[in-house]
């Protein structure tokens, strides 16, 4: 695990992939290293953060990652619409 965490963290701030690896093997308290990769685009850590976050974050975070086609993500997004979080209840 600490073998992975460093070699993920020597890609840098800027390598999304690299930055939400490194939160899943990490302490998963601080969401900066993916809430840093989630707006670097990557789809995966876009849901994980609809899924970390509540309100119109969790909704906004969902929405980009089922845009992606990512399938937590179109979880995360019907959760939303089924429990109106961040948006209308449907």
């Amino acid at each position: 695990k600490e073998d992975a965490k460093r070699f993920f963290s020597a890609f840098g701030q800027n390598d999304a992939r690299a930055l939400c690896f490194t939160w899943t093997l990490g302490d998963r308290e601080d969401l900066t290293p993916l809430r840093r990769s989630a707006e670097l685009g990557f789809a995966f850590a876009q849901a994980l953060m609809a899924w970390k976050t509540a309100g119109e974050e969790s909704f906004k975070f969902a929405q980009l990652a089922a845009a992606q086609g990512e399938r937590d993500g179109l979880l995360e997004l019907g959760r939303c619409f089924r429990d109106g979080e961040g948006c209308e209840k449907d």
